[in-house]
């Protein structure tokens, strides 16, 4: 009888634990989509004004205050993006969420690329020194490259987290 019962309980937990790691759809949610909000001015006027005015960091024994890079800037947007795209490839797939997912991956994936290349490089041309016609060229050059298609994958995500916001009764106040 011993054994019965702890064969029981044994799958009672499995069973447990094995449902308690699908997210839940807010999770879903916020994991594929509302992390986008991070790229948000991709390929945009909003970098490029980043990229131009560098954030300030702390630095040495004194807390000497210097601007950042532009490629630790870049770098931290690659870390972030690398960080979303695989903590949306290791969730658990649900044909309910498939189109999030999905949509996540493609824009995380493109973000990446581009910014690997092209925004590496201009931020080489900025921590290089290279004359500002150069840079604003090179800038312009990566909007009029990649703005769009960005465009496409941002929106489609967006289009999609807010059907599956919907189905899911999931209230939010979207800024598009």
């Amino acid at each position: 009888m011993k054994k019965i019962i702890l064969a029981a309980l044994v799958i009672l937990c499995s069973f447990l634990l094995s449902s308690s790691n699908t997210p839940t759809p807010q999770n879903y949610l916020d994991t594929a989509v509302l992390n986008c909000d991070k790229v948000a001015g991709f390929a945009g006027n909003a970098l490029s004004m980043e990229l131009e005015n560098p954030p300030i960091k702390k630095t040495g024994k004194n807390g000497e205050k210097i601007p950042m890079t532009r490629r630790e800037i870049i770098e931290e947007k690659i870390s972030f993006s690398e960080k979303v795209l695989e903590d949306v490839k290791n969730m658990e797939a649900s044909p309910d969420a498939n189109d999030i997912l999905s949509g996540s991956i493609a824009l995380h994936r493109f973000v990446i690329e581009v910014y690997e290349t092209d925004y590496m490089a201009l931020a080489k041309l900025y921590d290089e020194g290279a004359p500002k016609a150069t840079i604003a060229a090179f800038d312009s050059a990566i909007k009029n490259k990649h703005a769009s298609m960005f465009e496409l994958h941002y929106e489609n995500l967006l289009r999609g987290g807010k059907l599956y916001a919907s189905r899911h009764n999931i209230k939010l106040k979207w800024a598009i």
